[in-house]
């Protein structure tokens, strides 16, 4: 893991200024941690929010989750863990795949806000069985 801490932490210094990485509140810890799993970490017996905490305090946070969104895949950044980076970018895909389906739904007289009150529905409907059963008239 040395290995890649020390290209991350290359790579971060690459980025950004020398100056700007001195003020990083993590740069005289050790650094290992932070590209842990929040698995690995609760092996451990670290909580995540020690990380988060760090990462709070830090007068670069904003850079670096910057930096961790365009260049990062592991570890965390700004208080981001990479699962967290990945559900941010999956929501923000999700967010502008159903503005445009709503868009085109809407020009059709179709309500979006329907659509998705009927989903939530539907785990009740599958759960009963009925969806087995639409055909048998004793139910």
């Amino acid at each position: 893991m040395a290995g890649l801490l020390d290209f991350s932490v290359g790579l971060l210094l690459a980025m950004m200024s020398k100056d700007l990485y001195d003020q990083a509140a993590c740069k005289d810890m050790d650094t290992d941690m932070f590209f842990k799993t929040v698995y690995e970490l609760e092996i451990e017996g670290i909580p995540i929010k020690t990380l988060r905490r760090v990462c709070a305090a830090c007068p670069i946070r904003v850079e670096c989750t910057e930096y961790a969104f365009q260049h990062e895949q592991y570890g965390t950044w700004g208080a981001l863990t990479q699962e967290e980076r990945i559900l941010i970018r999956a929501n923000n895909w999700a967010n502008k795949s159903l503005t445009r389906l709503s868009r085109e739904l809407s020009e059709l007289g179709i309500s979006i806000a329907e659509i998705i009150a009927m989903s939530r529905l539907r785990p009740q409907f599958y759960s009963s069985g009925l969806h087995r059963d639409r055909g048998n008239k004793s139910v």
